[in-house]
């Protein structure tokens, strides 16, 4: 049995909740890299001049179509639309270079972010998500 400070990242103490942030920057940089690299080109030109506007008025950080913190016993992940949401879970419950910590994660993992998905993220392979 591997020793773990804490069960699905659930904040068992200071030391766990400063760690569970780290993750949390981390998933924002790869949810943005996602955005950029592959979701914004998919969306309306709307959309797009909209997050161009927030961006130039809010800065970098503030105008991201998602959000996420560090809620008592597990991250609270938001987005607007489904395919950020499958991504978002697959970097924390599928993505091997966020697995390569060695961090216990539940299955259940991001199976209550979006009551709109049939399935529990977690359960699916890697390309479905992509």
């Amino acid at each position: 049995m591997p020793r773990v400070m804490n069960i699905c990242t659930r904040p068992s103490s200071k030391i766990a909740v400063r760690f569970s942030k780290q993750m949390n920057v981390e998933w924002r940089d790869r949810m943005a890299d996602f955005v950029q690299t592959t979701w914004l080109a998919r969306q309306s030109p709307a959309l797009r001049e909209v997050l161009a506007h927030r961006e130039n008025t809010l800065g970098y950080a503030q105008a991201h179509p998602f959000w996420c913190t560090e809620y008592t016993d597990d991250f609270w992940d938001v987005t607007p639309e489904t395919t950020l949401t499958a991504q978002g879970a697959f970097i924390r419950a599928l993505d091997p270079r966020w697995l390569r910590r060695h961090i216990n994660v539940g299955e259940s993992i991001g199976a209550a972010v979006n009551r709109v998905w049939p399935l529990c993220p977690a359960s699916l392979g890697r390309a479905e998500l992509l």
